[in-house]
């Protein structure tokens, strides 16, 4: 796959069918470069306080990129990504940068084969920022994610959530996709066990 060589700000779009999905998807001039994503929340039908967040390329039936399991209880929270499944805890470790208004901060590190992707996530006014390194200076900066800053309000446009990925972050799209799903879950889920793993 081509690289864009410029940043590229992804949409996510909520659908209503199915229902508890939405699609992560580029602008049109640059759908020659990625694919969507099709991102999918089931429950598990033998752990009804869990549940599966599937993600596909290319259409509802296509290739799974991932998938992570999260409910109440520690021991179910799981990652699957590139057919290989572990315990969340083995691969997302978070933490506080006192020194920096108290945001926390989380770092992703899969290890398969002889490549090792990690990357650092923090917490911002704006939303999340991804790094491939601890110095998270602008160098390394691979994505943001950007929620929306203010409630629907009838006469002002909607503003949609979206994914803002450098060049380099092109690299790591996956890993950037199924990570920052995986934190905003934590980050915005009421939960009984405490969030750092």
């Amino acid at each position: 796959m081509r690289r864009p060589t410029t940043t590229v700000t992804y949409t996510f779009a909520p659908q209503t069918i199915p229902a508890n999905s939405m699609i992560l998807a580029a602008p049109s001039y640059v759908t020659s470069f990625q694919q969507p994503y099709y991102i999918s929340v089931n429950m598990n039908c033998f752990t009804p306080s869990s549940y599966i967040t599937t993600i596909r390329r290319r259409s509802w039936d296509g290739e799974v990129v991932g998938d992570f399991e999260l409910g109440l209880t520690r021991r179910t929270a799981t990652v699957c990504i590139r057919g290989n499944e572990q315990p969340m805890n083995e691969l997302l470790e978070s933490g506080y940068r006192l020194f920096r208004n108290n945001h926390q901060t989380w770092s992703w590190k899969i290890g398969e084969h002889d490549k090792v992707v990690t990357l650092y996530w923090e917490e911002t006014p704006e939303g999340l920022s991804c790094f491939s390194s601890k110095d998270k200076i602008a160098a390394s900066l691979l994505a943001k994610f950007i929620p929306p800053k203010y409630l629907r309000k009838q006469g002002r446009i909607h503003e949609s959530t979206r994914l803002q990925v450098t060049s380099s972050g092109h690299e790591y799209l996956d890993d950037i996709v199924i990570s920052v799903l995986v934190i905003e879950r934590l980050r915005t889920s009421p939960t009984i066990w405490p969030l750092a793993f």
